[in-house]
C-alpha cells in the first residue's frame, strides 16, 4: 500500500485473514473528510459481520454485511461533524468451500482473477466513466484524462443508497485473485 503523490495520508484499509476466508480492501475517498476512517471502520463491520451474523450462512449474508458496513460509517459521520461526507470503497473476498469465492463490492476497487497467467476483471467499477461517459460515447482514450474519472457513482457511507455488486468465482489449480484499489489498477 502506499498514500501515492498527492495526498499527505494513505485513506486505504486491508484486512487479510486466510485462516478466516475474509479478505478485505477499503479505499477511503480521498476529497471527502476522513476518508481513512471510513476505509478502516467499513472494512472491520463488514468482516466482524461475516465472522460473526445474526443469522446463519447464506450468499445473501455478504450483502447483509456490505449493509452493515454502509451503516456504521453513516451513524459515525452523523455523531461527528469531522467525520461528516466520508466514504470508502470496499471489496471483498469470502471463501465459500469448494474452491468457490465470492466477490463484493462497491465503488472502483477492482477484483482480478489470474487464471494460467491471464488477469480477467471481476468486478464492475461503480464510476462516472463506466456507468455514465462510456454510455454518452465518450473514446476510452478520452476517458482516461477525462475530468470525471475519478468520480464514483456509489460509495459506502456516502448517501442513503447503497448497491452492491456480488460474483461467485470457481477457482481451478492455480488461479490467483488480486484485489486492488484504483491506485494500482489506474
Amino acid at each position: 500500500s502506499d498514500r501515492g503523490c498527492v495526498r499527505p495520508n494513505n485513506e486505504d484499509y486491508f484486512i487479510s485473514k486466510p485462516e478466516e476466508g475474509i479478505f478485505v480492501l477499503a479505499d477511503g475517498m480521498g476529497g471527502a473528510n476522513a476518508g481513512e476512517t471510513a476505509s478502516k471502520l467499513s472494512a472491520e463491520r463488514l468482516r466482524d459481520f461475516l465472522l460473526h451474523p445474526p443469522e446463519r450462512d447464506g450468499t445473501d449474508l455478504l450483502k447483509q454485511a456490505f449493509f452493515a458496513a454502509h451503516e456504521a460509517v453513516r451513524e459515525a459521520a452523523k455523531k461527528d461533524p469531522a467525520l461528516e461526507g466520508m466514504g470508502t470503497t470496499l471489496l471483498v473476498a469470502r471463501d465459500l468451500g469448494d474452491a468457490r469465492l465470492q466477490i463484493g463490492s462497491v465503488g472502483d476497487s477492482r477484483a482480478y482473477l489470474c487464471t494460467k497467467g491471464e488477469l480477467s476483471l471481476i468486478t464492475h467499477d461503480q464510476s462516472w466513466v463506466v456507468e455514465v461517459g462510456a454510455r454518452l460515447g465518450i473514446s476510452k482514450q478520452d476517458l482516461r484524462k477525462h475530468p470525471m474519472r475519478h468520480v464514483l457513482t456509489m460509495a459506502v457511507g456516502a448517501a442513503d443508497e447503497l448497491r452492491v455488486h456480488s460474483h461467485i468465482v470457481e477457482l481451478g489449480t492455480g488461479d490467483q485473485v488480486l484485489l486492488c484499489s484504483d491506485g494500482l489498477h489506474g
